[in-house]
């Protein structure tokens, strides 16, 4: 019952979005109140787009559904483009490839935060493949920002091994991220935990670095812990992502019920063995 219930909510949600999305689309092709020819260069300085980078699993689905409480904002979890395999090759190629990576962001991202700032509203996106098009997009909107979400690496490790990451057997491995031949780490050697403790390390450590670039202004760091039980760190983030629409009890509503969480059924617990595993990957 439980099941069926989430997917007429999910039909429910479609609906709405779709019956949105035709009225955004009658707004867009009225006459524009902006000068066409200069649109793309206005978008990209005028535009604020906000960005929440991740490792995937770290609470980006409730942070959506709080924001999404906000009307004039747009919220993309799982957009189209997701990027998957491109979140890859982003990192594969990152410091060497700079204009290629801006153009093929660009390419998948425009349209949408063009739409969203020509209705006035403001594009966030949650999806946790955009992180390594993190320094293209801060290039390409000067006045985006970015948030980094955190998640405890054993939690985390705990909830890909239970969905079987780098097994190779599902779609979404294909995105990602492995090490890059220059790096010299013996990956084929590595076991399923380690080279997720590895994603986590190595996302987390690109998300830092990338952060050192950006003034205090455009950067926010928030613990995935303090998504789900601190109503005053969620209100600053909103106040930080220039929204004040939002009310603490609505918060409160919203982290009291679990969202997107590992059945208990399908949890893999980690025993002593992968917990020394993963140890030699996080303290290396």
């Amino acid at each position: 019952m439980a099941k069926l219930k989430d997917l007429i909510i999910k039909y429910i949600n479609h609906q709405k979005k779709f019956w949105r999305d035709e009225v955004a689309q009658s707004h867009l092709h009225r006459k524009l109140n902006v000068n066409v020819k200069t649109l793309y260069d206005q978008v990209h300085q005028s535009a604020e787009p906000l960005f929440v980078l991740s490792t995937g699993r770290s609470g980006t689905k409730l942070l959506s559904d709080i924001i999404a409480l906000d009307p004039k904002c747009i919220v993309a979890h799982q957009p189209s483009p997701e990027l998957t395999h491109s979140a890859w090759y982003a990192y594969q190629n990152h410091g060497e490839k700079f204009n290629e990576l801006c153009q093929i962001i660009d390419a998948c991202r425009y349209e949408i935060i063009r739409d969203t700032w020509i209705l006035g509203k403001k594009y966030i996106e949650t999806n946790n493949r955009i992180t390594f098009f993190a320094p293209y997009l801060a290039d390409l909107f000067p006045k985006a920002k970015f948030i980094h979400l955190k998640r405890d690496p054993y939690q985390f490790i705990t909830s890909g091994y239970s969905r079987n990451w780098y097994a190779y057997e599902k779609l979404f491995d294909e995105g990602k991220i492995t090490p890059r031949k220059k790096d010299q780490i013996p990956w084929d050697r590595y076991t399923q935990v380690q080279k997720i403790a590895w994603l986590w390390k190595e996302t987390n450590g690109f998300i830092d670095q990338f952060m050192t670039s950006l003034p205090s202004q455009r950067k926010l760091f928030l613990e995935s812990d303090e998504l789900y039980s601190s109503v005053e760190k969620i209100a600053n983030l909103l106040s930080f992502a220039g929204i004040n629409t939002i009310s603490p009890k609505q918060i409160r509503s919203k982290i009291s019920t679990p969202v997107n969480a590992q059945p208990n059924k399908s949890r893999k617990p980690l025993n002593t063995q992968q917990r020394d595993e993963i140890d030699q990957i996080l303290n290396s």
